[in-house]
């Protein structure tokens, strides 16, 4: 299933009316949206670590920590100091990868300290991480490391199953902000309109649009400002079309700082390109500016999905945009219908595909594949509305509580195909679907949620 910049901004009306009221991590901007993933939030003034699912308002996993031995945000080398801001892993260290000058413990996890956002502050230093450590006294002392942020040997390996290289967030904070869910969706709605006028602004070819998302204090690479506009200008006047398909989007924030992440197909007359791309934008004078970009080639793709279900060669796609009818055959796709799509594994599960959505008046109809050697359970919940009524239905003897399955002992074994069909109420319509996953260990994982147009 495609996660889409059409659908995530759907999905922000659906979060005003049903979750209202309830306070999450100001951070938390992928909060009931997509596969699940995970959020690490340290809070200094507490001492804690907490783990957040991206589906849960309160954390999963909680541990005691000790920071550095002086208190504020970190600002140069030496200090002491454990910096505030939103940071990812960048290796994983154990054996003799670790070194013995300092008592890291079994396990280390380093940042990217001083990232975007602090390199433009002047901050210096190096050597964050998050670690484990022998001295089962080391906490006992609650500012007791020289700026890493620092757990219990026996805690560090639990928290290693939460942690993506690279993609996982690692927020720090003095003082975890809250706000409600609306309003956290408000900023996610507006943060993720800027990200598709960025991409259309691309696409569109004209530089002065493009370039006036960029702060001027953006660099890439060894480009500052001034270069990258020279540079873009130069490779637009170079092809007759650009266009950008973004996927698996996840976006994060830490106070006026905000990170985008996604996977994006560039296409043009000429090539192609499949990366993965971290965005970091800064929210000032009412506007969203980039500061920095990374990138990461992805695997080139010879198909994709450009529209509804149908899968495309990029070639076959190249020769319709020469002609200007991929933007007809947009307008003109499926708004019903999930096209096929390998979904995020979680650590404790084979992963599926959903092949095909197809709704009639009668009945829904879901196409599931597994793609793994095991057999995979699974419990899809529709989401139905009627009149200003919204319900859900799922397979016959799963018990629902607002929506999530209570019971999964009939959850549908899925070994290569299954088939999922679904009744409806007459006059009703289907606005979602929400997919759970039951691993070895009878656990249920909620891998999806999808808001329909």
């Amino acid at each position: 299933m495609k996660i889409t910049l059409k659908f995530i901004i759907i999905f922000f009306f659906w979060g005003i009316f049903f979750l209202n009221g309830e306070k999450i991590p100001q951070c938390m901007l992928n909060y009931k949206i997509g596969t699940q993933h995970y959020v690490l939030i340290a809070e200094k003034s507490t001492n804690k670590l907490y783990i957040y699912s991206n589906y849960k308002s309160q954390p999963i996993k909680e541990f005691n920590i000790t920071t550095g031995k002086k208190k504020g945000d970190k600002k140069k080398e030496g200090d002491l100091k454990t910096p505030q801001g939103i940071y990812f892993f960048i290796r994983e260290l154990k054996g003799n990868q670790i070194p013995k000058t300092d008592d890291f413990g079994e396990l280390a996890f380093t940042s990217n300290y001083p990232n975007p956002f602090d390199k433009l502050k002047k901050k210096t230093g190096s050597g964050i991480w998050l670690h484990g450590a022998f001295d089962s006294k080391k906490l006992d002392n609650p500012q007791n490391s020289k700026g890493c942020v620092v757990v219990l040997n026996k805690n560090i390996k639990a928290i290693s199953a939460y942690i993506t290289l690279l993609k996982t967030p690692f927020f720090i904070y003095d003082k975890i902000p809250y706000e409600e869910v609306s309003d956290v969706m408000k900023r996610r709605k507006d943060f993720l309109l800027t990200i598709k006028d960025w991409k259309i602004a691309w696409e569109s070819q004209n530089i002065d649009d493009y370039i006036s998302f960029y702060s001027k204090d953006f660099v890439y690479k060894k480009m500052d400002y001034h270069s990258f506009k020279k540079h873009k200008k130069k490779i637009n006047s170079l092809y007759k079309f650009i266009r950008l398909f973004l996927s698996n989007i996840k976006l994060y924030r830490f106070h006026d700082n905000y990170v985008a992440d996604f996977n994006q197909l560039y296409i043009s007359d000429k090539n192609d390109f499949n990366i993965y791309k971290k965005q970091y934008w800064q929210y000032k004078d009412n506007s969203y500016f980039l500061i920095a970009e990374s990138v990461r080639t992805l695997p080139k793709l010879e198909n994709f999905q450009p529209f509804g279900n149908s899968v495309m060669s990029i070639k076959h796609f190249r020769s319709l945009a020469l002609e200007g009818k991929d933007k007809i055959m947009a307008n003109d796709s499926p708004k019903t219908i999930l096209g096929k799509e390998k979904l995020s594994k979680d650590y404790n599960f084979f992963g599926i595909y959903l092949d095909s959505l197809n709704e009639s008046k009668e009945k829904v109809v879901l196409n599931v594949q597994s793609y793994g050697k095991d057999k995979v359970r699974v419990i899809p919940v529709f989401i139905f509305k009627k009149d200003n009524s919204q319900f859900y239905k799922t397979i016959k003897g799963v018990n629902l509580r607002k929506g999530e399955p209570t019971s999964f002992s009939e959850a549908i074994i899925v070994k290569d195909k299954k088939i999922f069909l679904i009744p409806k109420v007459p006059g009703s319509r289907l606005i979602g679907l929400s997919v759970y996953v039951v691993d070895e260990k009878d656990r249920l994982r909620q891998i999806l949620t999808d808001f329909l147009d």
